[in-house]
């Protein structure tokens, strides 16, 4: 087996051919579909598609509504947004760590140089898939709905129920770093759950997903769309009137430099357990 062959992008196809992958994929759009063409409602009680078009649908008039001191009622972020959430990732966990463990044994076994590479790749595909459902449930309710998300839009935190700006130094965010921050933070996450795929068999990796995964839990409910979906508030960056990034902002606790430090830490544990891990591979499936 020492001249087995290195398929590229393996992490991603594999994942993409994965029954449960596709399955999920499936699943999340016939539901959010569902809910946003047919589960509409006139009562006075808004449903989860209700909530959801209220959001994504005109960003810019409801962020000027509270800038201008209008009369807006606040939205109520569902709990079900929790399992949307952290499904993309679980599907990851589940596809891509089989797959990754086996190409890193081909990798290791042929060609040390390439490792680097296939590294990346993993973390950046793995993350690409996560932000294709992402992407697509943006982009499903702003067409439906007539919404529009522009650079120069700026997301008003004080929509969110159950959430107080009124200690931020200001209470909008530019969605331009908000979607940054989300890559950040799913790329960080992704490389948890890579490591954890690699390693499940060692404690302190798994232990760091599961810290991680239980962590998102508590953090993103009840302001789920600001953490997250609205995008990620454990690396915000708030937007005053003036447009300058107010520095040493903690948000739920974290700021920015601290995120970065634990994304660098991550990255630093996964390649120290992979390395010393393979670094003795001589053939696929023996060291």
């Amino acid at each position: 087996m020492r001249n087995s062959k290195v398929i590229p992008f393996g992490p991603f196809i594999y994942s993409l051919r994965s029954p449960f992958c596709i399955c999920t994929i499936l699943m999340v759009l016939i539901v959010t579909t569902s809910l946003v063409v047919f589960n509409r409602s006139a009562t006075s009680n808004p449903t989860f598609a209700d909530n959801v078009s209220s959001l994504f649908a005109g960003m810019p008039q409801i962020s000027q509504s509270i800038s201008s001191n209008a009369a807006m009622p606040k939205i109520k972020v569902p709990f079900a947004w929790l399992i949307l959430v952290l499904l993309p990732h679980l599907m990851c966990f589940l596809a891509v760590s089989r797959s990754l463990r086996k190409d890193m044994y081909l990798v290791m076994s042929s060609s040390k140089s390439f490792y680097p590479i296939l590294l990346t790749v993993s973390c950046v595909t793995a993350t690409g898939l996560y932000w294709i459902i992402a992407g697509v449930l943006i982009l499903l309710f702003t067409l439906l709905h007539g919404g529009e998300i522009l650079p120069s839009t700026t997301i008003s935190l004080e929509i969110l129920e159950g959430f107080d700006a009124s200690t931020l130094p200001a209470n909008t965010v530019s969605i331009v770093p908000l979607i940054g921050s989300l890559f950040i933070t799913s790329l960080s996450l992704i490389t948890l759950q890579c490591s954890a795929g690699l390693f499940i068999k060692e404690w302190p990796p798994l232990f760091l997903i599961i810290s991680w995964i239980v962590s998102s839990i508590f953090k993103l409910h009840p302001i789920l769309i600001g953490n997250y979906m609205m995008f990620s508030r454990s690396s915000l960056y708030i937007d005053s009137a003036s447009r300058e990034i107010v520095e040493g902002n903690l948000c739920a606790g974290v700021n920015p430099l601290l995120t970065l430090v634990f994304c660098i830490g991550s990255l630093g544990i996964f390649l120290y357990l992979s390395l010393s891990r393979f670094k003795n591979i001589d053939q696929f499936g023996g060291e």
